[in-house]
């Protein structure tokens, strides 16, 4: 799926779903296509994280750059079945498995 897709299938809805690093829910939501938000709840030993950011799509990925300067991390998104997808950064690694909530 291309950036500008996910950013059609995402803009105004929740996403859920797991972190590969610690095995961690989290949620995500991005507004207009510009502006996402980020809870990752504390557990597995791993303390609570907020984040906010601007969403920027390219041909190939979706870009998550956090307010505040840290890191720019662009990510694949494929679609596994149904309503179940993964991201994934370009060497093919996992980061995250998640579901878009019903509407």
């Amino acid at each position: 799926m291309t950036g500008p897709g996910f950013l059609a299938l995402a803009s105004g809805r929740m996403i859920s779903g797991w972190l590969s690093n610690g095995n961690r829910a989290f949620y995500l939501k991005v507004e207009k296509g510009k502006v996402y938000s980020m809870q990752v709840p504390a557990q597995n030993g791993f303390p609570e994280v907020h984040e906010t950011g601007t969403v920027r799509p390219t041909k190939e990925h979706y870009c998550l750059t956090p307010y505040g300067g840290a890191k720019e991390r662009c990510l694949r998104v494929r679609l596994l079945e149904d309503n179940e997808f993964e991201s994934t950064d370009d060497s093919g690694n996992r980061i995250a498995r998640w579901w878009l909530a019903q509407q």
